[in-house]
């Protein structure tokens, strides 16, 4: 127990905290007046950095059946947290609990750390995440409740291959903020089992996160119950969504009605992708657009009772900017469907092989329109330029 206390693990110094089923381990405020417990800092070994050859060293702390209690928090690499870390010291959580932290709860920062059948309950803090998993970090099984900010942070560089983080069966319930913030680092493939409940809005994060964990309709579902279901999804040029390149498989996403999107900066779909938005979506854009390029292409059938609508997302949100159909690599040819589909409120547009339009297609790029509207339009509607591209039963008003 502590009194105005709490334990810094530094120079190599770890912890081996192992309880049972039945007598955990406990970390926590000698009673409700005792002042504060700050927490657990596990900072790196050694220099603070280090060369090849040598590697710079690590060490390594494990707690399992651990409960821990009203930690006002450290601030490590991550920021502060009950459980702080440092990016070389590896922390290994398995069944234990963190409850009631002043600033976060578990912040993993180094390369190997994981927490695994464990819950997470109420942080106060409006400033940090209450689980924030840094590069090759994984959260299997495990509960994240109340949240005073976003519920599970994903860390790492935007760019790198190798900033990676895996979640299994993670629920997040109750945040104040986002549930998952997955705007840096990348959730790998095997990631999946990932609910988001009852907070603010469940997703925010890069297109290939979001599909990661959600691109089919019944994964979605599991973003569903939240004080908005909305999903924001944040664009950039070398973030887009992909397909498999090692096998050639086509990969495809998905929109459901219950679940909007909120598109912020130019969102883009690549080489072996189909964006296939169910009847009755919706997709609204903040100062932000929409590219189909290398080879993806669009499938947007709404139906008569039902149509697909992409347009600015509110009325004080920026610019729709547009959506571009661009050219396959080489000589190939695209096509891409718009049926019983709205589009409106365009503040900008997109410059294909003939103009600047709402709806813009560069000379290899077909596009089929049928019963479509075009609405408010700021330059052109629609730019059909590859051959064999047609529109039927459409409107294009006020372009």
């Amino acid at each position: 127990t502590f009194w105005n206390a709490g334990i810094t693990f530094q120079h190599g110094g770890r912890l081996v905290a192992r309880g049972t089923e039945i007598d955990s381990v406990k970390f926590e405020r000698v009673n409700p007046t005792s002042g504060t417990f700050s927490g657990l800092e596990f900072m790196s070994p050694g220099a603070a950095t280090g060369t090849l050859p040598p590697p710079p060293p690590t060490a390594t702390s494990e707690l399992m059946y651990v409960a821990i209690g009203e930690g006002t928090g450290d601030c490590a690499d991550l920021g502060c947290a009950t459980i702080a870390t440092q990016n070389r010291h590896i922390v290994l959580i398995d069944r234990s609990s963190v409850r009631l932290s002043h600033s976060g709860a578990v912040h993993l920062a180094a390369r190997g750390s994981s927490i695994a059948h464990s819950r997470i309950d109420t942080t106060l803090s409006t400033s940090y995440a209450a689980l924030a998993l840094g590069p090759a970090t994984t959260a299997d099984s495990v509960y994240v409740y109340g949240a005073g900010q976003a519920g599970v942070f994903i860390h790492g560089a935007i760019a790198s291959l190798a900033d990676t983080v895996r979640l299994r069966n993670v629920t997040i319930d109750s945040s104040k903020s986002v549930g998952l913030w997955a705007e840096n680092g990348r959730i790998v493939g095997d990631s999946g089992s990932v609910v988001a409940l009852r907070n603010a809005y469940p997703f925010r994060g890069y297109i290939d996160n979001f599909a990661v964990l959600a691109k089919r309709a019944s994964e979605q579902v599991n973003f569903l119950g939240n004080v908005q279901d909305v999903a924001v999804i944040v664009g950039r040029s070398d973030r887009p969504f992909r397909g498999d390149l090692a096998t050639g498989k086509v990969d495809t996403i998905t929109v459901i009605p219950e679940l909007p999107w909120e598109v912020e900066n130019d969102v883009s779909f690549d080489t072996l992708t189909t964006f296939v938005p169910q009847p009755g979506a919706r997709i609204g854009f903040w100062s932000a657009g929409m590219n189909f390029q290398r080879g993806a292409h669009l499938i947007s059938r709404g139906t008569n009772a039902e149509s697909i609508v992409f347009e600015k997302y509110s009325p004080t949100s920026g610019t729709f900017n547009g959506i571009h159909f661009q050219n396959a690599p080489g000589t190939a040819v695209d096509t891409s469907y718009v049926v019983n589909t709205i589009v409106r409120n365009v503040e900008g547009c997109k410059s294909g092989s003939l103009a600047c339009a709402a709806l813009s297609g560069d000379n290899r790029h077909v596009l089929m329109l049928d019963s479509t509207r075009v609405d408010s339009a700021s330059q052109a509607g629609v730019a059909l330029a590859a051959s064999g591209s047609r529109i039927s039963r459409s409107i294009i008003h006020r372009a």
